[in-house]
């Protein structure tokens, strides 16, 4: 951000729903959130950088670490990375085609990067972006739960207020963002 010395940048962890106000409110000028495309509002102009379907992943020695069927994890213990509405928990939508009742999430734990860590130190199952599995060492100690089930695809997705242009200097870091996501 050489072209910007008196620019500051600011990151925040937080996923949609929950960072709306923030943008609303001007406090960021656009997030990265992976989210669906139907849980877009009018006021959100929304870019997609990649598409990812999402894996539930389990402790590597997890009692349920090898089930095939969602109804083998009726009785799970869950951690959602957002709310009832949000992409953490689109599995909700997976045990409704499959008949079942969704599950009731033990944890809602806001953070998308750390949520992994969190399931690897517990019995708890989660979902995540399947393109971020493999990434940090965290990883060692996880395993994707083979459910023969599809599970949803979430979009990684460049979200910011419709209603006002970019300021340059977040133009050029969305830039090196969009590169980094080619790879």
């Amino acid at each position: 951000m050489a072209r910007h010395p008196d620019v500051h940048v600011h990151c925040q962890e937080g996923t949609y729903p929950e960072i709306g106000p923030a943008l609303r409110d001007g406090t960021l000028d656009f997030a990265l959130t992976p989210m669906r495309e139907e849980d877009l509002s009018p006021e959100w102009q929304a870019e997609s950088l990649y598409q990812s379907e999402v894996a539930i992943i389990a402790r590597k020695r997890h009692p349920l670490a090898g089930a095939t069927q969602l109804g083998d994890l009726l009785a799970a213990r869950w951690a959602y990375a957002t709310g009832t509405r949000g992409p953490g928990a689109v599995v909700d939508d997976a045990f409704r085609q499959a008949g079942l009742e969704p599950p009731q999430p033990a944890i809602i734990f806001e953070s998308l990067l750390a949520l992994p860590d969190l399931v690897a130190h517990s019995d708890l199952l989660a979902t995540v972006p399947r393109r971020l599995i493999g990434r940090g060492s965290t990883w060692d100690a996880l395993c994707v739960v083979p459910v023969t089930q599809t599970l949803p695809t979430l979009s990684l997705t460049v979200l910011r207020r419709a209603s006002q242009a970019l300021t340059p200097a977040a133009n050029e870091l969305l830039g090196w963002i969009r590169q980094a996501a080619k790879g």
